[in-house]
């Protein structure tokens, strides 16, 4: 019987201290990443994978979804589709405009979150060609650009290059009239991370015939370039120009002198020349609008896949309880089972004690979160 009790209590003891362990991990990371994202909005949040999966795939006029969270990255045909794609129509797909292409060797990478998790396409030198930038347009019949939203998820590891175009659609030359003479413009839409003369990054973003700079300049290096996921998103609309990294927000008034972007056929581009040494794991294209809830969501939908939470809580049941709910619930099974645990040990130390046999083995406590303050990655979802 004490042979019994110590190898249970062993058994208990190992599961604990893994426990502990990983919380640790999930504090320093989140340490790094999930605090920036905390804001005081609805705290209802899904934790279902259909369900999650769906609000990320279904926000309004969603036109394009690549990433490493599905099965849609065919590297046997140099192919990248949209998640949404089912795959018979994957087999049998005729129109370009649902994947991008790349020459070269694209590689699955783990990443540092959980490197037993969903990888990412290590873009180094390699460049993804889109659908032709029209298909992107909100207009189909002039292919005139008027709103969009854009999300990246990657990790930027390094870059030898000044100019490090991260995202490109080309337009249509648009003919400007002056009074006394006329003047051809290029129509371009992209994001360009500009490594400057301090060897940090001025990021650069040009619509139309108008570059936006300034604003979002001297970014330390080491905010870009190190070995966390970083998420940048972009919305356009007829009056601002916002750009996000993580949480900070930069805002533009558009300039009232643009002329309307129209895009043409010239492919759209993903690290254009593969300048940047970069991992990505997601990129999303609406053509509407997306606000900072929306991001959010996108941001907790990437980590949910990142650490493996998205797969552990894919078979379970659909779960709506707020989040100070879910703490309750937490700290409630956590007191029961400690209560068991003790219970069940000193059942046993009767036990053993009717046997005339000592035991010197301890209860073991388990540590309670009384404040119900977040200390752990998992919080952050529930």
């Amino acid at each position: 019987m004490k042979v019994f009790i110590i190898k249970f209590l062993g058994f208990l003891f190992g599961f604990f201290i893994t426990l502990i362990i990983i919380n640790y991990i999930s504090i320093e990371n989140k340490k790094k990443i999930i605090e920036k994202y905390t804001t005081s909005g609805n705290t209802n949040i899904n934790i279902n994978n259909n369900l999650i999966s769906n609000k990320l795939n279904y926000f309004e006029n969603k036109f394009m979804n690549i990433n490493t969270f599905s099965e849609k990255l065919k590297l046997d045909e140099n192919r990248w589709y949209e998640n949404d794609l089912s795959l018979p129509l994957i087999n049998n797909i005729i129109n370009d405009n649902k994947y991008f292409t790349y020459s070269g060797n694209l590689e699955l990478v783990e990443n540092n979150i959980n490197n037993e998790s969903v990888k990412g396409a290590k873009l180094n030198t390699i460049q993804l060609n889109g659908p032709n930038s029209y298909y992107f347009a909100n207009n189909p019949n002039n292919n005139e650009l008027n709103t969009f939203s854009i999300y990246f998820a990657c990790k930027f590891k390094d870059t030898n290059f000044t100019n490090n175009i991260l995202f490109e659609m080309i337009g249509n030359t648009e003919t400007i009239n002056y009074p006394n003479e006329i003047k051809y413009a290029q129509s371009v839409v992209n994001i360009n991370l500009f490594k400057n003369q301090n060897n940090n990054f001025d990021i650069i973003i040009t619509i139309g015939n108008i570059i936006y700079k300034g604003l979002i300049n001297n970014i330390d290096r080491s905010l870009i370039i190190n070995n966390d996921v970083i998420n940048f998103y972009l919305t356009y609309s007829s009056t601002e120009l916002i750009f996000g990294i993580n949480k900070q927000i930069y805002k533009y008034i558009i300039d009232i002198n643009a002329f309307k972007v129209k895009l043409g056929s010239t492919p759209v581009i993903i690290n254009k020349g593969g300048n940047l040494n970069m991992d990505l794991y997601l990129f999303i294209y609406y053509k509407s609008i997306i606000n900072f809830n929306d991001i959010q969501q996108l941001i907790k939908f990437t980590y949910s896949n990142l650490s493996g939470l998205e797969t552990i809580v894919n078979n379970t049941t659909k779960c709506e309880i707020p989040i100070n709910q879910h703490e309750k619930n937490i700290d409630n099974k956590l007191k029961e089972m400690e209560n068991n645990i003790i219970k069940s040990i000193e059942k046993k130390n009767t036990e053993i004690k009717n046997q005339n046999i000592t035991n010197d083995v301890k209860p073991l406590k388990l540590p309670i979160n009384k404040n119900n303050e977040k200390t752990g990655f998992f919080d952050w979802f529930f």
